[in-house]
């Protein structure tokens, strides 16, 4: 309890293991959001490993003179429960030691890496490992866990249930386990203020009055589909030349050389749309707002994969929060679906997107027309709504029953190293492994290492 009387809570924040998580234009953007909503019932503490600061208004950002905060920072070592960005764990070692309830969000299922994303050189056998590590260290060490959807949920409870979170202790206190993982959706921040715009000397140059914009908050993930959105375009445009697609890029992507914005970009230029009917901009987070405000529709295509099935995708609730009409895909339209705000294809195609494209072209003020039903989205989604059942278990926050009151976290202390190990680290990297996965996970662990090593020995 904080000194005020209010339940008090640490926010430990997703360390940027690696920072290509924290290129995005939605970076750090859901902690900050659900932190926002806690502060007005709880006393909440900030930490964060090296090399991030975190601020609720910005999220997280990149800082050379962020430094380290203990886990105890501002509660004398006392809270209430700690709310952690599952990524975070390896990288807080000390978490074991917290006998206070433990809350992680699993939103990000991490099965969407793609190798080609990370940099320097890649061993898909050691980044394999390694992610599964990552997983499995945070099933086992919560208490209360987090997802973003429907499809997420029904992923995670068959991973708790192989991490034997899903047992005897757990199923009698809550036979719908709706006290073990509860669905958190991405809320929608509405932005209606003239003063979030920018203005149409804001644009490009190639955008004129009365041009029909079309933007797409576009992160450089692999899944996503703009080569498709290109080519439609470049085929509607032969007859309606008042089409223009708005990338809105985030600076701190390297997307200039590889990855699928710079596949988008090289379509462009092959359909030669670059600067005329398509613009690449750099946006800050900060900034998405005002060029959504300008824009008449929001696009988010997504390929047909079994990463995109889990993976969220906050963009079209930003573009509904800008009052825009969306055209989506199945995997990321559950909320057009449900009011309904524009158009799903069923599967990313150009045939489908340029049908889809002449109806927006054809509707008169559409934005205008689904106002009402964006502002029901909205009130219905809002950040306060969707985070009621974190809210209210950090209102009683508990153990889980199958994590005894009073006891440490079941966390060895030990950092493991995705590259192979040198033989001096091998018995710690053995005891863990033993610890967290028994024996048949050593077992496991000692046959993906000696199919490693083989390679060298035969050498």
């Amino acid at each position: 309890m904080h000194r005020d009387g209010r339940g008090s809570i640490l926010v430990i924040t997703d360390p940027g293991h690696n920072r290509q998580h924290h290129r995005g234009l939605f970076a750090g953007q859901r902690l900050a959001h659900l932190s926002k909503v806690l502060s007005r019932s709880f006393a909440l503490a900030f930490a964060t490993p090296e090399g991030l600061e975190f601020s609720i208004d910005d999220g997280v950002r990149d800082s050379e003179a962020a430094r380290s905060v203990a886990p105890d920072a501002g509660f004398g070592g006392a809270v209430d429960a700690v709310f952690v960005d599952g990524r975070v764990l390896r990288q807080v070692p000390s978490l074991i030691a917290v006998t206070a309830p433990i809350v992680v969000d699993l939103y990000d299922p991490l099965i969407a890496d793609d190798p080609s994303q990370w940099p320097g050189p890649i061993d898909p056998a050691a980044r394999a490992a390694e992610r599964e590590t990552m997983i499995r260290e945070q099933l086992l060490v919560g208490d209360f866990f987090l997802c973003a959807n429907e499809a997420q949920r029904d992923y995670w409870l068959g991973m708790l249930t192989v991490y034997g979170r899903v047992n005897p202790l757990v199923y009698a206190d809550d036979k719908t386990l709706g006290n073990l993982l509860a669905v958190v959706p991405w809320g929608i921040e509405r932005w209606l203020s003239e003063a979030d715009s920018c203005s149409l000397a804001d644009l490009p140059l190639g955008i004129r009055e009365g041009d029909m914009v079309v933007a797409w908050a576009l992160d450089d993930l692999p899944w996503l589909d703009p080569v498709t959105l290109v080519h439609a375009v470049a085929d509607l445009v032969q007859s309606t030349v008042a089409l223009k697609i708005l990338f809105l890029v985030s600076p701190r992507s390297d997307w200039t050389r590889t990855g699928i914005v710079a596949a988008a970009k090289n379509a462009s230029d092959l359909r030669q749309l670059t600067d005329r009917h398509a613009f690449f901009i750099n946006c800050a987070t900060g900034d998405l707002n005002r060029y959504l405000r300008q824009a008449d529709l929001g696009i988010s295509l997504q390929k047909d994969c079994f990463a995109a099935r889990f993976a969220v995708r906050p963009e079209i609730e930003a573009y509904v929060g800008a009052g825009l009409p969306v055209l989506a895909t199945p995997n990321n339209a559950q909320v057009i679906s449900r009011f309904p705000l524009g158009w799903v294809v069923s599967e990313s195609t150009v045939e489908q997107v340029v049908r889809s494209l002449r109806e927006f072209l054809a509707a008169p003020d559409l934005r205008k027309a689904l106002d009402d039903k964006a502002q029901k989205a909205a009130s219905e989604l809002s950040w306060e709504v969707t985070s009621l059942p974190l809210v209210r278990w950090c209102e009683l926050p508990r153990r889980a029953p199958d994590r005894p009151a009073g006891s440490k976290h079941d966390l060895p202390r030990v950092t493991i190293d995705p590259t192979l190990p040198s033989f001096w680290a091998m018995p710690g990297r053995a005891l863990y492994y033993l610890k967290v996965g028994g024996v048949a996970g050593l077992a496991a662990e000692m046959r993906s290492y000696l199919r490693g090593k083989l390679p060298e020995l035969r050498r």
